[in-house]
């Protein structure tokens, strides 16, 4: 799919990005209850990369 499909469909433009939103805040969420840092490492790339 591309990004062109993607704004041209505001439904579907509208629902990724509260999914994306949705999915920033849990991983958000969850760094702050992960204990290791290897995971908290992982996830904060993840994160960092999506913002």
């Amino acid at each position: 799919m591309r990004q062109h499909d993607i704004d041209d469909n505001k439904y579907l433009a509208t629902a990724l990005a509260k999914i994306r939103q949705d999915q920033i805040a849990r991983d958000e969420e969850k760094l702050t209850r992960l204990k290791t840092l290897r995971k908290k490492s992982k996830l904060k790339a993840s994160l960092y990369t999506r913002l």
